[in-house]
């Protein structure tokens, strides 16, 4: 590995130190000298936020310089141990920035896995040779594995070839650092930022020690999806990963999810989703439109008629059981269903490019919007996902039951609708925040992600019932306007 002279660093390290040993200087005083730094010297410190790789600054390859770069690393290291010290009672929301925060975060992966080993002058050498440095990872082994098994959990096509690069990277590294990509070295050091940084960069090195994807380098932006050979691998954040993301036997992991089908006709490469997003409505707003006896599922015509049988059927406990399932569905009579196991599959995801304008246009890069074709009982259905709305499952239920009473489950069973039916144009879609609720049936093997897909074309936002966690109320209670967060879609798969 390259030599490298610390002595500039050395004298940095006893003024950091002398620093801290005043009993004037604070956490606020370093954070204001690192970010008036930011603006003074532009040359010296950088933000580690829109850094796009830390070793272009440690082998010379550009960037800030070693000396310059192990600055940030003993402030953000001191800053680290004086928030340690100061304990999580304490805030300081003007103070640490989301730039102050990433170099907080990097300072102290690189305390944890690299260390600075001095080597000797060898014997016999002239008199005042340099002494020279080298840096170790620590965890090498630990990050390689890690890797590795990120390419098997999403079945990589490429597999034996990313492995056995993955296995000698770090001895091309040692051998010659010039040769291996500045996000493997990255990756090898343990230096990356969490969130969508680390999604970002652990694809991008899978796809740089792949020798066939290898051409490609990395994703240019973080909600790139992946094209690779006749698979396809998208961020769970963009549209594809949240509506394909219904799709059952689907690996996910470190933020993506597939292998799904290709989209026809792409080659290998990154690719940029356009969808826009779906506002929010305001969670639990009480309008007093309804009535104490219409939240129960009554009217007040029912209190005028009958009030002595109202209260009878109010007060009896054997009408607020909630059901643990949604009403049969009619047996299908046509004989290409029958037996069949699965009614519902995906049959091609198809892109077409649009153009982009505004503040989300990006120069030079192509936007593409995504359509899925699902055969649904042999009838081949096309959704277009003009937008990328937000699932929300419903959590485990908290005690034994929820009531609800009979009369507002028949209310809500009014307005069931199987999946199949969605594009049969006699669905009404109740408006984002109003008291009526959507139900849909999606309870057959691939109708949860044509309700999804369905979803990003009507652009709303939908509560996802499944894997049997969350009661019948829970489920509609998350939905609704009144009691949460107001989708006014429920999509019940089991």
């Amino acid at each position: 590995m390259a030599p490298l002279n610390l002595k500039i660093a050395h004298k940095y390290i006893s003024a950091l130190y002398t620093l801290s040993a005043t009993t004037q200087t604070s956490i606020e005083d370093i954070c204001m000298a690192f970010h008036r730094g930011q603006y003074t010297a532009p040359t010296r410190f950088v933000d580690f936020l829109t850094t796009a790789t830390f070793s272009r600054h440690i082998f010379g390859t550009g960037g800030i310089g070693l000396t310059n770069f192990l600055f940030h690393i003993l402030l953000g290291a001191e800053l680290c141990i004086r928030l340690r010290r100061a304990g999580t009672g304490i805030r300081y929301p003007n103070i640490m920035t989301n730039t102050t925060s990433a170099l907080v975060m990097i300072a102290h992966q690189w305390m944890e896995n690299v260390t600075i080993r001095v080597v000797p002058p060898p014997l016999g050498s002239p008199v005042g040779t340099r002494t020279k440095h080298t840096l170790i990872a620590n965890n090498h082994t630990r990050q390689s594995e890690g890797l590795i098994r990120f390419a098997e959990a999403l079945t990589w096509p490429y597999l034996d070839e990313a492995r056995q690069n993955i296995e000698n990277s770090y001895s091309s590294l040692i051998a010659n650092p010039n040769n291996l990509h500045d996000y493997l070295k990255d990756w090898l050091y343990g230096l990356c930022l969490p969130g969508k940084y680390f999604r970002h960069r652990i694809m991008s090195c899978l796809v740089l020690a792949s020798s066939p994807t290898k051409h490609i380098s990395s994703a240019p932006y973080y909600d790139n999806g992946l094209v690779v050979g006749n698979k396809s691998y998208w961020p769970k954040r963009t549209v594809l990963g949240r509506v394909l993301g219904g799709m059952r036997d689907l690996k996910s992991t470190c933020g993506w999810i597939g292998p799904v089908p290709a989209p026809t006709g792409f080659p290998t490469g990154w690719i940029l989703l356009n969808a826009r997003r779906v506002n929010f409505a305001i969670p639990a707003l009480d309008d007093l439109t309804e009535t104490g006896l219409e939240i129960l599922g009554f009217s007040d015509a029912d209190a005028a008629g009958d009030p002595q049988g109202l209260i009878r059927e109010i007060s009896n406990l054997d009408l607020w059981k909630p059901p643990s399932k949604l009403p049969a569905r009619v047996a299908p009579n046509t004989p290409n269903t029958a037996g069949s196991p699965s009614a519902v599959r995906l049959e091609a995801i198809r892109l077409e490019e649009v153009t982009v304008t505004g503040a989300a246009a990006i120069a030079g890069t192509k936007h593409y919007r995504a359509m899925l074709d699902f055969m649904c009982h042999n009838i081949r259905v096309t959704f277009t996902l003009y937008s990328n709305p937000v699932f929300v499952h419903v959590p485990k239920c908290v005690g034994a039951t929820h009531p609800i009473h009979d009369r507002k489950v028949r209310k809500h069973f009014e307005n069931v609708v199987l999946a199949k039916d969605l594009k049969s144009g006699s669905v009404t879609l109740p408006s984002m925040g109003q008291h009526s609720l959507l139900i849909i049936d999606a309870t057959e093997p691939g109708e949860e992600a044509m309700a999804r897909a369905w979803c990003a074309e009507s652009g709303r936002h939908a509560v996802v019932r499944k894997n049997g966690i969350g009661c019948f109320t829970c489920a509609t209670n998350l939905a609704a306007s009144r009691t949460g967060l107001g989708f006014g879609v429920l999509v019940w798969c089991s």
